[in-house]
């Protein structure tokens, strides 16, 4: 019973490491500025390596020819997953990232019911709108809220300093609206088109059932390094090819090995704990990541979410907890209606 138990455990407390180990990450590459290209390149090539020892050791799998286009489209999805999302973590701030790539649930139905023929329930349409709802309260386009409700709202980042005896807002903390129009709504195109990849990623191998998962991985990390020679072509630097490597500090390259394996690491441990738990376990632990984010930012920074953004918040994680669950509160549902139905008919009969 005890190992049972033990057994239970250790797939949810693999996914809350995972989880803190990304966090970190991210909160290093915010702070360092790494180029993203090269960040890219090693990291998908740290994914490569093992794997091209671990076929050359083994026979090399089977890839029946129907699959290879669905193995393209994944090392494609791949590449853009990874790369937009380490470059929105340096542009967008790490609390709406985190709001924003829980939309992932979201674009996976979508795209299950295009792609799979899967059915999309009118609760899960509903959850799905309260999602993106959440979203915008989060984020707080400026179409929709003032300028002055984003600065100036109670709870938000804002914070005052004391000159001459009277409170100022800090201007280092106030949003400026050019920077928010380029850097920041760059940042959440970045991070929505990390939704809609890492989505496909997700539905992609429902469709070629018979391709091992050394296979998806080793696309993956293909994709991921491939991508990285395209971002130079948009005028991004890429140490790699456009510097002297030797003008490179080493602590960078210490930096760009290091996020390199622990986001290795971290796709590792996720694939550990979908093995040992139910998916529906994995998807709520995690979500701790907001809660993480929340507690780091007011704890180290002073940073609060805004009123409308705690609002955002908790919407979001309410309707991703349905959106996990969906499958079990419809059959309750169903089952409640139709058991209420045959006690009405019942008595309908007994009168």
């Amino acid at each position: 019973m005890a190992e049972t138990q033990s057994h239970a455990l250790t797939g949810p407390c693999i996914v809350f490491v995972s989880t803190v180990i990304l966090l970190m990450n991210n909160y290093v590459i915010k702070s360092w500025k790494i180029p993203t290209p090269d960040l890219c390149f090693w990291r998908g090539l740290m994914q490569i390596t093992p794997l091209l020892v671990l076929l050359a050791c083994n026979r090399a799998p089977k890839i029946r020819r129907q699959d290879l286009l669905h193995l393209v489209g994944y090392t494609l999805a791949s590449g853009i997953k990874i790369t937009s999302y380490f470059a929105a973590v340096s542009l967008v701030p790490l609390t709406e990232l985190t709001v924003l790539c829980s939309t992932i649930p979201v674009f996976s139905l979508i795209l299950s019911r295009i792609m799979l023929g899967k059915a999309i329930t009118p609760l899960r349409v509903f959850l799905c709108l309260t999602v993106i709802l959440g979203v915008v309260f989060v984020v707080q386009p400026t179409a929709i809220f003032t300028e002055q409700s984003i600065n100036a709202s109670p709870l938000s980042n804002e914070t005052l300093e004391v000159i001459e005896g009277e409170p100022v807002p800090n201007p280092t903390l106030q949003v400026d609206s050019q920077t928010r129009d380029i850097d920041y709504y760059l940042g959440l195109l970045l991070t929505l088109a990390f939704a809609i990849s890492c989505s496909l990623t997700h539905v992609t191998p429902a469709l070629a059932t018979e391709v091992p998962n050394q296979a998806f991985l080793f696309c993956a990390g293909l994709g991921t390094s491939l991508v990285s020679f395209v971002i130079p072509l948009l005028g991004i630097e890429m140490y790699l090819i456009q510097r002297d490597l030797s003008t490179v500090e080493p602590v960078v390259w210490l930096l760009i090995f290091g996020l390199g394996l622990c986001s290795v690491v971290f796709q590792v441990l996720m694939v550990m704990a979908i093995r040992r738990t139910l998916p529906t376990i994995v998807s709520m632990v995690r979500r701790s990541d907001i809660i993480l984010v929340i507690i780091i930012e007011a704890t180290w920074f002073g940073s609060f979410p805004s009123i409308f953004g705690w609002i955002g918040i908790a919407l979001v994680l309410i309707s991703i907890t349905g959106i996990t669950f969906a499958d079990k509160i419809e059959t309750s549902l169903s089952y409640k209606y139709h058991r209420r139905c045959s006690s009405i008919k019942q008595e309908n009969e007994d009168i």
